[in-house]
């Protein structure tokens, strides 16, 4: 059946394994951050800001303020497109750029009122989403964050694990 224009395209959720191994857990998550990556740009794409735009906001937001390098590594993003970001949210008057007591080279970019304002918008708009999902409770969204940042303290767990063919469906011997 031809799916309306405009309408997401919705795939059906793999059948619940038997057991729950480790691999398990890796494939439903690497598919949970496509969904909510998609989301995300949804949301934080706007008429007054791009979704690179409002990635920063977001770190700014929650991090506080950061050097253009500080954003950059922890967005996963080259100096320079945080940098060119930077400037096009400064010429918006959504951050500002402060003097930085640690470098004087490198500025510390902030949050302006404006873009508090801005990026509160957003975020409303997320929370009328997570409305909309049930399983969203607080409770969850803590328990999930507990694991997932458990998972990132860990980096060795994720680096040490074994290579995986996903066109085989098996762990090769090495």
């Amino acid at each position: 059946m031809p799916r309306k224009p405009g309408t997401p395209r919705i795939r059906p959720k793999p059948k619940r394994p038997e057991s729950v191994d480790t691999l398990n857990v890796y494939r439903e998550i690497l598919v949970l951050i496509h969904l909510f990556a998609g989301q995300q740009k949804r949301l934080l794409r706007t008429k007054e800001f791009s979704y690179s735009q409002g990635q920063v906001l977001q770190a700014l937001v929650l991090d506080g303020p950061k050097t253009a390098s500080g954003l950059a590594r922890q967005l996963c993003i080259s100096r320079q497109a945080s940098q060119q970001t930077i400037n096009q949210l400064v010429e918006r008057a959504l951050v500002r750029k402060s003097d930085n007591p640690a470098h004087h080279r490198s500025p510390l970019i902030e949050l302006t009122s404006l873009g508090e304002r801005t990026l509160q918008q957003a975020a409303q708009r997320c929370s009328d989403i997570t409305a909309l999902h049930p399983v969203l409770t607080e409770a969850n969204l803590r328990i999930t964050y507990n694991v997932l940042d458990a998972l990132h303290s860990e980096g060795k767990l994720i680096s040490t694990a074994p290579i995986y063919s996903y066109h085989s469906g098996r762990v090769p011997n090495t």
